[in-house]
């Protein structure tokens, strides 16, 4: 039954991957801001965090207590999950109609495939098993077939070198050691780069990670307090975009310098970035709970000015 559940994964992710590169040849270049998806004040109902757009800017998903949902409009939450379910952590698959899905702090063994229904469309059998805790986050490659996690070792006396990045075949299960410890909130920028935080007890840094060498460079400034939001794409430019405390920023993906996209107000933290640019989310305190609000972002250039 498991090789037969990974088997029939394999199947859908080829299937999400045509499906993506449709639905990205429709919106490529351009910059749509959604604000269908919120409420009247921009904002997601109170209790959402840890959200992501999807591959096309136009479903978000958050955790709850509940488990992981969909927003599609109002900033209402629809949860994905079933009733009774650990899920702490899930990526967008390629087709942004379906999320792979973990359960924790304890390894159920697998990885699961939802559709936005809650319809499961498979099981991927994790070999070796591995925790991802409370959720730390994940990833799916751009062509579907695999996929990085932070996987937390148990054994670890605590601190951020407790967790560590592993990659997972999502056609077999392989699960394989990457070699970086450390870090937090994984997001591809290409088949053979992620965009991570790199946690440290005196100020996280984003850095792109080199998945088959295991090279990082850091992306945000020397001295300054910076955790990872993930890739956008404007034209033929890709950009890497973090947060600090004050501000997001974006760099371009080959080199160069910085852009501030937008200032974040004090108390409050930005958590995810639409994949062309456009919006941002910030997570606010709202009484004892944490809410989610769009903010604009600065236009980016369609060019990275590289010259390439």
């Amino acid at each position: 039954m498991k090789g037969a559940g990974a088997r029939t994964v394999l199947a859908l992710l080829v299937l999400a991957t045509a499906f993506t590169a449709c639905a990205h040849s429709s919106v490529r270049g351009l910059a749509p801001v959604r604000p269908e998806l919120f409420d009247r004040s921009g904002r997601v109902e109170v209790g959402a965090y840890g959200a992501a757009y999807n591959p096309s800017g136009t479903v978000l998903a958050v955790k709850s207590g509940q488990g992981i949902g969909s927003v599609t409009s109002g900033g209402k939450v629809r949860l994905v999950t079933p009733p009774g379910s650990h899920a702490v952590e899930y990526a967008w698959m390629p087709s942004g109609t379906a999320l792979l899905i973990a359960e924790g702090p304890a390894s159920t063994g697998q990885l699961n495939v939802l559709r936005l229904d809650g319809t499961d469309l498979g099981a991927v059998p994790l070999n070796p098993a591995f925790s991802v805790g409370s959720g730390y986050g994940m990833a799916v490659a751009p062509d579907g077939r695999s996929a990085v996690a932070v996987a937390e070792d148990v054994q670890a006396l605590g601190g951020p070198e407790r967790l560590h990045l592993v990659g997972v075949d999502l056609a077999t299960g392989a699960v394989r050691e990457l070699g970086a410890r450390a870090v937090h909130a994984p997001r591809y920028v290409d088949a053979d780069h992620v965009l991570v935080t790199a946690l440290s007890q005196k100020a996280n840094r984003a850095e792109v990670l080199t998945l088959s060498s295991g090279a990082r460079r850091v992306i945000s400034a020397a001295g300054e307090s910076a955790d990872a939001l993930g890739p956008v794409t404007v034209g033929t430019a890709v950009w890497l975009v973090y947060a600090t405390d004050a501000a997001v920023w974006a760099v371009p993906a080959a080199g160069g310098s910085r852009v501030r996209l937008a200032r974040v107000a004090k108390g409050a933290t930005a958590v995810a970035v639409d994949p062309f640019g456009t919006q941002a989310l910030v997570a606010e305190r709202n009484v004892d709970a944490e809410q989610l609000r769009a903010i604009s972002l600065r236009p980016l250039p369609s060019t990275d000015g590289s010259g390439t």
